[in-house]
């Protein structure tokens, strides 16, 4: 199964300057460090990164719901990883939120949130859609 939405475009421009532009570094290269020390795990199968994730309408139309950091399945489970630069309550609150909304667009995955950042690693409470 791969959930990959494929590069931007070439009209697709995203300019960020400064502060933001620092932080989008650090959040790639936490991204990039744990990818690397997962590929090469015996048990990570399907490993991917900055993958997008997609509903679709009646119509056929997909939108975007949103980006999972890295997602590596292990056997039948899938691992949904959120990276954050900055270690906080409101940034695990956001990434909770994440990974509810990626585990509501895939009811059919059994998936475990895992939160980074670049001073440590929590383990989310298990969600599963149909009980909350």
């Amino acid at each position: 199964m791969s959930f990959l939405a494929g590069p931007l475009s070439s009209h697709e421009v995203i300019v960020v300057t400064g502060r933001r532009q620092a932080m989008m570094h650090r959040h790639d290269s936490i991204v990039d460090s744990l990818t690397e020390r997962l590929r090469h795990k015996e048990w990570c199968d399907n490993l991917q990164d900055h993958v997008e994730y997609y509903t679709t309408d009646r119509r056929g139309r997909r939108h975007v719901q949103g980006e999972v950091d890295v997602l590596a399945q292990h056997g039948d489970i899938w691992l949904f990883y959120e990276v954050k630069v900055n270690d906080s309550e409101t940034n695990f609150r956001t990434a909770r939120k994440q990974y509810k909304r990626f585990c509501r667009t895939h009811p059919d995955l059994r998936v475990r949130g895992i939160y980074v950042t670049a001073t440590g690693i929590r383990l989310m409470r298990a969600y599963h859609p149909e009980t909350g």
